[in-house]
């Protein structure tokens, strides 16, 4: 078990830790079998592979021990509002981008109590880099035998931020937004990396104005970019919770460096009203 960067880990925080880095490490065995893997089409029209259902698997078996239930995109699909504490996961975040082979995808674990995300542990079998947060105790990225705590940039002008959007799903209005900021830039990225960038300083502004994300693919994401110094809310402001309502984020999300994000939320509005005055 890796030493961690601060003192009063949560066991729940050791055992994300053993759990990502385990389905880790059988992901990564399909993920170069030179055979390949099957995919397959979930209901919704979302690919789905063995190493979706391994690492479920190998997260759920070892996450048990807790006795604390799980809701999982590919297990217990169900919101169940009356447990005071649950977790939250997603074995393979950006299936699209696995099968595509280009890496970019990760592992998240959150633990959540009272609807508020107390842990954060995504990993990236690719580049065998893992990212932890626990409420009050700060980020963190353990890569090439060191941690180093992550911080956002200071960036407070939206003209000079960096922009990070979905590599697989990405709508007009999105880039239509983009372009209305005018910003300094952006680029493409999948899985929960885009938010890790903003977690790393390495840019400031991630948005999906759909109602397409999920709670499982923000709750680790969320943790982290909190302990970071960013911020992570629904395109009109409003905290995200968690265990509690709807699976689906029913109005987007945005991730900030903290500093820019009531100027996005500002300018959102003003697009949403201009595009209904037209």
């Amino acid at each position: 078990m890796l030493d961690l960067p601060f003192s009063g880990a949560l066991p729940q925080t050791k055992l994300a830790i053993e759990a990502s880095l385990q389905a880790g490490r059988k992901v990564i065995e399909i993920y170069h079998r030179e055979e390949g893997f099957e995919v397959s089409d979930k209901e919704d029209r979302s690919p789905v592979t063995m190493a979706d259902v391994v690492s479920n698997r190998t997260i759920g078996t070892i996450l048990s021990s807790s006795q604390i239930p799980i809701l999982s995109e590919e297990g217990e699909r169900e919101v169940k509002p009356d447990l005071t504490k649950t977790w939250i996961i997603d074995p393979l975040d950006g299936t699209r981008e696995f099968v595509d082979k280009n890496g970019e995808f990760t592992i998240m674990i959150s633990f959540v109590e009272d609807h508020v995300p107390l842990i954060g542990v995504i990993y990236s079998p690719v580049n065998d880099s893992l990212y932890i947060a626990q409420k009050d105790k700060g980020a963190y990225r353990y890569d090439r035998g060191k941690w180093q705590r992550l911080k956002v940039s200071n960036i407070d002008r939206v003209e000079d931020a960096r922009a990070v959007l979905s590599r697989s799903h990405i709508t007009k209005e999105e880039l239509d937004f983009v372009k209305y900021l005018n910003l300094h830039g952006f680029s493409r990225l999948g899985s929960s990396l885009k938010v890790l960038a903003i977690c790393s300083g390495a840019a400031e502004i991630y948005f999906a104005a759909n109602r397409s994300i999920k709670q499982w693919d923000t709750c680790a994401s969320n943790c982290l970019i909190t302990e970071a110094g960013g911020r992570m809310t629904d395109m009109y402001g409003s905290e995200l919770v968690y265990n509690k309502g709807s699976l689906n984020h029913e109005n987007g999300i945005l991730a900030t460096n903290g500093f820019l994000h009531n100027q996005i939320i500002e300018k959102s509005q003003v697009l949403r009203k201009k595009a209904f005055k037209g």
